[in-house]
């Protein structure tokens, strides 16, 4: 062999060390990325605007703009949120993290993932065509005018199976006509829901002009198990001619092994202090198939940081990616969110003659029981 060839040899050799040196640096020296942000943040050495998904080491220097958000994340899953305006070190951000946790790790990776595509995604624009998926749900389903978000499938049994949740205290039902029965219309002026128990009475009612009605399922009478059947229909009138689709949601027992495992999970990952908890949290329920729990989450995640669309487009695909509402085009829930409280649950006390239709109180004024 030559000596040129060897010097060659040795010479690329040594860039290959230099590469490996180089990414091994890289790789820990990576403390936290960027999930989430609003208004133009900045790394200031070298100058470049953040997103989700960016790296940042320990030498960084980001500045947050006055009116402005960025939300990171650990390399060990803990997040923080940085909402006043300045200069701040990653170093010393990196020293106000708890410690490590590796369940956390596992779902906030994934929402690191999720955000930094939702970031990438224009709100005003549609970013995606999605086809009609009313024609998937077979026509020997009975389904009423108005529909809620529950989720979707192909199977009669499974699109009113019993959506199981972890937390009923604020369970908010969100709804919506049915695309196939009302093409072009957004919403109705009246809303109506009757709750049963599964003995088939009557516990609770609501009728309400706003497009959601919040329920606290632990408050609702309930016989053999917390269970219900809740149907929604356009107005007491259309209710009565059967015109109605029918839900069933019911409460995880503590007793119960699910429950037991999605309360360990959420006290590993802690308490949710940010909106990107909220999200974390969101994927534990998601994972754990509580879509009902992970709707909440969503939502809160949005009420804490409205201004950040990032957590409205993370929330429209979670609504795409289970099915629970029907899309017949691209869009986004920007107007998901309403004042819920407008609609306060009047519960059923038991009584021999007929329950009558009750009308939500304004807001301010509690209902009569």
């Amino acid at each position: 062999m030559s000596n040129s060839t060897k010097t060659f040899k040795k010479f690329v050799l040594g860039l290959s060390f230099v590469a490996l040196s180089a990414t091994a640096s890289l790789a820990q020296d990576y403390v936290f990325k960027v999930m989430a942000s609003n208004g133009n943040v900045v790394q200031k050495n070298p100058a470049k605007r953040l997103w989700a998904g960016s790296q940042l080491q320990d030498k960084d220097l980001i500045n947050v703009p006055d009116k402005g958000y960025v939300g990171l994340m650990h390399k060990n899953g803990r997040t923080i949120e940085l909402k006043q305006a300045g200069d701040y070190k990653i170093s010393d951000l990196a020293g106000k993290v708890g410690g490590s946790a590796s369940i956390t790790s596992k779902y906030a990776n994934y929402v690191a993932g999720e955000m930094s595509k939702a970031d990438k995604v224009d709100i005003n624009k549609n970013h995606r065509k999605y086809s009609s998926i009313t024609g998937s749900v077979k026509r020997d389903i009975v389904l009423g005018n108005v529909f809620a978000y529950f989720p979707l499938s192909e199977n009669a049994e499974q699109v009113k199976e019993a959506n199981a949740m972890y937390d009923g205290s604020e369970f908010v039902l969100h709804f919506y006509p049915n695309p196939e029965k009302n093409a072009g219309v957004e919403k109705f002026d009246t809303y109506f829901v009757s709750v049963l128990d599964m003995t088939n009475k009557e516990v609770a009612r609501f009728e309400t002009k706003e497009e959601s009605v919040k329920i606290d399922l632990t408050k609702l009478k309930f016989k053999y198990e917390p269970s219900w059947v809740i149907s929604v229909s356009k107005n007491v009138e259309t209710f009565k001619k059967g015109d109605v689709t029918a839900y069933h949601v019911g409460l995880l027992s503590k007793d119960d092994a699910h429950y037991k495992s999605v309360a360990q999970d959420l006290k590993e990952i802690g308490e949710a202090e940010t909106a990107l908890d909220k999200l974390t949290q969101a994927r534990v329920f998601e994972e754990h198939k509580l879509l009902q729990d992970a709707i909440r989450c969503h939502e809160q995640a949005i009420a804490m940081q409205p201004e950040v669309t990032t957590f409205k487009v993370a929330y429209d695909e979670f609504l795409l990616r289970n099915r629970i509402r029907y899309i017949e085009k691209a869009g986004f829930s920007e107007d998901i969110m309403k004042d819920d409280s407008k609609a306060s649950a009047l519960i059923i006390e038991e009584k021999k003659e007929e329950v009558k239709p009750t009308v939500t109180p304004k807001k301010g004024k509690k209902g009569r029981k």
